[in-house]
């Protein structure tokens, strides 16, 4: 399973295609003024907030109260640009500053439609690719996406809430985060692993076709946005658009509709593991930690005490011979 462009576009209703764009950073005068314009607030308010990020950031919580208080207002052409400033926007690690810059792309509203749902895709992608490493400890860029995936995938893994929305939004208002679970990552990790088929909704959008008709969502090459390219393979996930699993060397000509969980083509299962990571934590790897009781006394001779530092030595001679 992954992260497709189904699920961007049945999630946020976002444009699958559309036109590139190349995010240009500027000074503070010049980032001051296109907030200033933008969201038509006054200049001490974004120095105020400004000073309060440390940097070219803006709250998601500050940006929450802008836009309410545009609605309020009846100024909507404007709150629109809070409000979509807000659904995409990529926040830094924290999870709670906005990057600036994004907002340049709201200014005005009656341009062609930018490629938004590829933009998110290639950051999330390139995000979990870091993530997935050794020195890695957090996880940045759009995680609305990936967080309300899990949602839509996975009931079991987290604790989600549900809230009304109309049958025509886009599927994420539909969920209300929650906090997260007291016992830390070796919970989710010891429920990801206990995952059956039975525990996945491959196909959570079915109904919700009726509102978004079925796109370019199966297009199968590479995605980009600025630098970052990642591929983007959705005949690696069939069951994901209810159709029959099968091996990725072969070409799937006429898709087969899967009948119940666990159906999929001869082969597959065994193939499977060989080119992924079936469990989070490895049975095998804590099989591998001795215990301290079984821990035997060698009876070789204990290994020949370090050198002493020499500098540590000269250090404590000199104030010896201070102190005398």
């Amino acid at each position: 399973m992954t992260v497709t462009l189904d699920d961007v576009h049945s999630l946020f209703h976002l444009p699958i295609a559309g036109t590139f764009f190349t995010i240009v950073d500027r000074d503070q005068v010049t980032t001051l003024r296109m907030v200033m314009n933008a969201l038509e607030v006054d200049e001490l308010v974004v120095l105020k907030e400004f000073g309060d990020t440390r940097d070219f950031h803006l709250k998601m919580s500050w940006l929450r109260k802008v836009y309410q208080e545009l609605v309020d207002a009846g100024r909507y052409q404007v709150a629109a640009r809070a409000y979509m400033l807000h659904l995409v926007a990529f926040t830094d690690k924290s999870g709670v500053y906005i990057y600036v810059r994004y907002l340049s792309l709201f200014s005005d509203l009656d341009i062609p439609c930018w490629a938004w749902e590829v933009a998110a895709l290639t950051m999330l992608y390139t995000a979990l690719d870091v993530a997935s490493r050794p020195d890695t400890r957090q996880l940045a860029d759009y995680l609305s996406l990936l967080r309300c995936w899990i949602y839509e995938h996975f009931p079991h893994i987290c604790e989600r809430k549900t809230q009304h929305c109309a049958a025509a939004d886009h599927c994420a208002r539909r969920w209300k985060a929650r906090q997260i679970l007291s016992e830390g990552v070796i919970e989710y990790r010891r429920r990801l692993n206990a995952l059956t088929l039975d525990d996945v909704i491959w196909a959570p959008y079915t109904c919700h076709r009726n509102h978004l008709p079925f796109d370019v969502s199966l297009y199968s090459g590479y995605v980009r946005w600025k630098s970052h390219v990642a591929r983007h393979l959705p005949e690696r996930c069939l069951r994901q658009y209810e159709s029959h699993p099968q091996l990725p060397l072969e070409i799937l000509d006429t898709p087969v509709a899967v009948q119940q969980p666990g159906q999929c083509q001869d082969g597959y299962l065994e193939w499977f593991p060989s080119v992924s990571h079936p469990t989070v934590i490895p049975s095998a790897a804590a099989s591998d930690v001795p215990e301290p009781s079984s821990i035997k006394a060698s009876s070789d001779p204990p290994p020949p005490p370090p050198p002493p530092d020499m500098f540590r030595v000269d250090k404590e001679n000199n104030i010896n011979n201070k102190q005398t």
